[in-house]
Formats: C-alpha cells, sequence, structure tokens
C-alpha cells in the first residue's frame, strides 16, 4: 500500500471515530466531551435542539436540555466519507434514533407519543485542528419519524437504572492525547 492511500485510510477511520463519539457521548450524556468534538466555528441544521446556523454552545447546551430525561439510542451506519483536502473532509452517514421520554412530548400528529423513532442521514464536513478530526458542520435529515406511545398508564421506561442490565462504562476508552 502507498503511504498516501495509507494516510487516506487513516482519515477515514479517524473521522469514523469521532462519529462513533458523537453518538455514544450524546447517549450517555457526556456533554464536555460531546463539546470537544467540535471546531470552535462549527454550525448545525436540522436539529429540534438548536436554532439552524446555532453555534457550538448553542448546539451542545440544546441537545442536553431537549434530552434531559430522555433515554436515547443513536446508530450511525454507512459511511461515505471524501476527503476533499489536506485537512477537510465531507461525509454522509444513515442514521436511526430512538429518544423516549417518560410524559408526552407534543408530537404532531401524535399528541400522547412520549418519543420517537426516526430515520434519515447526517451530511456532515469535517476539519483536521492541530491534527484532530472535528466536526465543522452537521446538517441532520430526516426521511421518517414514528412516534413511540406507550400501551397502557404505566410510563415507566426501561432503563439500566431501573434494572440489573450492564451500563456502558464511562471511562473504557482512555482519553485520548
Amino acid at each position: 500500500m502507498h503511504d498516501a492511500e495509507s494516510k487516506r485510510l487513516q482519515d477515514v477511520l479517524e473521522i469514523m471515530q469521532l462519529k462513533s463519539r458523537y453518538c455514544r457521548c450524546v447517549d450517555l450524556r457526556q456533554w464536555d466531551d460531546f463539546r470537544r468534538l467540535f471546531t470552535e466555528h462549527a454550525r448545525f441544521e436540522g436539529f429540534a435542539a438548536a436554532p439552524t446556523g446555532a453555534d457550538v454552545t448553542t448546539f451542545v447546551v440544546g441537545v442536553a436540555r431537549r434530552l434531559e430525561g430522555s433515554v436515547t439510542v443513536h446508530h450511525c451506519h454507512q459511511p461515505d466519507i471524501v476527503l476533499v483536502g489536506p485537512d477537510t473532509a465531507r461525509g454522509m452517514w444513515a442514521m436511526m434514533d430512538c429518544n423516549e421520554w417518560p410524559h408526552a412530548i407534543g408530537m404532531p400528529g401524535a399528541p400522547s407519543a412520549q418519543g420517537f423513532q426516526g430515520y434519515g442521514y447526517y451530511e456532515e464536513e469535517y476539519q483536521r485542528v492541530q491534527g484532530e478530526w472535528k466536526f465543522r458542520f452537521i446538517r441532520l435529515t430526516r426521511l421518517r419519524v414514528d412516534p413511540l406511545e406507550r400501551p397502557g398508564p404505566d410510563p415507566t421506561l426501561s432503563t439500566a437504572e431501573q434494572s440489573d442490565w450492564l451500563r456502558p462504562s464511562h471511562d473504557w476508552l482512555p482519553q485520548k492525547g
């Protein structure tokens, strides 16, 4: 393998790890770590938690507030990543998220829904900053959103805190750099 091809593959792998951290930080509520995934001037589109064009602080605070009290699972797969410069790249990821609260969320068309399962794509730009890939732009698009309505009077969520399920370890992976 040539050095250039090896470097390209290393860059793509690092961007894939960045996206993995994004999902994990959201689901485990690691907001300080989440904040560090973005460039200083990153921008966001398509998120209910922050207005289009929001800055990083507005986005992170908005996501943390919106997800308060919820259980979430975010999965991203089928990455298509293109290096567009020595320190810039674009990517597109298929996504699925499950978001559930212990109360109705006032979802249009499903007022008693306590959450939703969504499907769509992330469209992203990345920039290498001081040797580390970060998000420069993220757009969330949705193809489908299915309401989650809990039958019966019990609004209790099925979470690891309420069971003997193992929880992910927040410190399983060593901190980078």
